[in-house]
């Protein structure tokens, strides 16, 4: 299971996540995770892109991100995937 969330989940601190840093393209995955500093990743990767990015960090909503919508300054949907948790975001999408 660890092995896992690893492939799905990294942090090198407390305030760089690495999403899907050893998930294959092909395969499709939507999880929510709990990362350090009580930090909870929802994501929904499908057809070999993220569709779906949701981190909330104590609570509050810092990256709220979905296809087609226009672009949270936290993360822009391309690889490599890192979301910055360190800043927090006026996005209240859930």
């Amino acid at each position: 299971m660890i092995a896992l969330q690893y492939m799905l989940l990294q942090a090198d601190d407390q305030k760089i996540l690495h999403l899907l840093p050893a998930w294959p393209t092909e395969w499709d995955v939507e999880f929510k995770l709990h990362a350090p500093g009580q930090t909870i990743v929802e994501c929904e990767f499908r057809n070999g892109k993220v569709r779906k990015l949701i981190a909330t960090v104590n609570g509050h909503v810092t990256t709220a991100w979905r296809e087609g919508e226009e672009q949270d300054k936290t993360f822009d949907g391309a690889p490599p995937y890192r979301i910055d948790v360190s800043k927090g975001s006026d996005d209240k999408r859930k």
